[in-house]
């Protein structure tokens, strides 16, 4: 049941043990459960981090508007969209996106190709299976060499996957 509505109220959860693993609104959950009886435990297994406060992201922003780019990669839809969201912040939102509107765009799948398209952009490729090894092969196959390319990595590093595919990009 809704644990907003009345109902919720006859199912008491005492003897109940409920994990919690979301980060946003935990306390509230935790604390409806508590009051029905349950054990809580606070684990949760995913935090949202506000980009808008990211040092490293805003400088490598910045750096994607003093020379055109040639590329633009999309790895995850939540990560193009907080990049998005916190070039919004910082008032780079409109400069970011006539850049990026000027670039290829390229990428990993569907949801990363959902949050291209809201933001007003088009993707020229996007993976068929979520692969980056598939974006890797059709941007070595377009030829990279002197190419700008901006990768949106993972919102938490992901060093094996990201590290690879970067260092193939520099590589060509």
């Amino acid at each position: 049941p809704d644990p907003t509505s009345a109902v919720f109220e006859e199912f008491p959860l005492t003897g109940c043990v409920v994990a919690v693993t979301a980060d946003r609104r935990r306390d509230d959950l935790a604390s409806l459960l508590r009051r029905r009886g349950a054990k809580v435990i606070e684990t949760p297994t995913l935090r949202l981090v506000p980009l808008d406060d990211d040092a490293a992201l805003r400088k490598a922003t910045n750096e994607c508007l003093i020379v055109q780019l040639d590329y633009a990669v999309a790895t995850t839809g939540s990560g193009w969209r907080g990049w998005m969201s916190a070039a919004e912040s910082w008032g780079l939102g409109e400069e970011l996106n006539h850049v990026l509107s000027n670039a290829i765009v390229v990428s990993r799948g569907p949801k990363a190709t959902g949050a291209v398209r809201a933001s007003g952009l088009r993707e020229s490729y996007s993976a068929p299976s979520e692969s980056s090894d598939e974006v890797l092969a059709y941007l070595l196959e377009q030829g990279v060499k002197g190419k700008r390319i901006a990768v949106q990595q993972y919102g938490v590093e992901n060093p094996a996957e990201d590290t690879r595919f970067v260092t193939a990009l520099r590589e060509a």
